[in-house]
């Protein structure tokens, strides 16, 4: 599935794409969904329907770019349109992904999580990273958002929550305790829409420890930290 062109590093060429609680990496054959690697075919991940989303990509051109339409028949493609289905969880009748038009092909129909904007920086995680940097807040075809993990950073680096582009769902922000933000700052953030997506932006100030916080969104609500090194 020759699939982050909304995670996809789409200017470095990378072949890594984000989409709902699933991650595709093509360059390694790997595709994790809500956080379980999936078992699928190496020919599957040369079918490029992430990297052509929201397009109609025939039958016939699918043959020919992954088989060479050389001593295979149509049934091949559809088994490895099936296997995908099964690896992303979606239902043929009822697609979320993968839609079929009868007798034409196939498209991609999820939406894709953008790379950072530029202002952004790099994505947040566990290790340290300097500033500025985000925190992206994804969700489960069902609307569930999906834990984005620790992110652990410098007193002094600009952070921005932000949810997926096209999907500008509201969230908020709610520190537990101490806000690691500057001093007089509520500790209830509430996201705006800004480019197509909701965000917000604080600079993350405070002595070094972990700054547990709620990510509040669809009702439902995630618990994970702030660590100033």
């Amino acid at each position: 599935m020759n699939p982050d062109r909304t995670t996809a590093d789409a200017a470095s060429g990378e072949q890594r794409y984000r989409f709902g609680d699933i991650v595709v990496d093509a360059s390694v054959h790997t595709l994790v969904r809500s956080g379980q690697l999936q078992t699928v075919e190496s020919k599957a991940f040369a079918v490029p329907l992430l990297r052509r989303a929201n397009e109609l990509v025939g039958r016939d051109e699918l043959l020919d770019l992954v088989w060479g339409h050389r001593h295979v028949t149509p049934g091949v493609l559809t088994r490895a349109i099936a296997q995908l289905r099964n690896a992303l969880g979606d239902d043929f009748h009822h697609p979320v992904y993968i839609q079929t038009q009868h007798g034409l092909g196939y498209r991609f129909i999820g939406t894709l999580l953008q790379q950072a904007d530029a202002a952004a920086g790099k994505r947040c995680s566990d290790t340290v990273v300097g500033g500025p940097v985000y925190i992206g807040i994804t969700y489960a075809p069902d609307g569930t958002p999906i834990n984005p993990g620790n992110c652990r950073v410098a007193s002094g680096t600009e952070l921005t929550w932000r949810g997926p582009s096209a999907e500008p769902v509201a969230f908020e922000i709610r520190f537990k305790a101490a806000a690691p933000l500057a001093r007089g700052e509520r500790d209830l953030l509430r996201s705006a829409e800004a480019g197509g997506r909701s965000k917000v932006t604080r600079t993350i100030s405070g002595p070094p420890g972990r700054y547990d916080y709620s990510i509040l969104a669809n009702g439902k609500e995630l618990d994970p930290a702030i660590i100033i090194r």
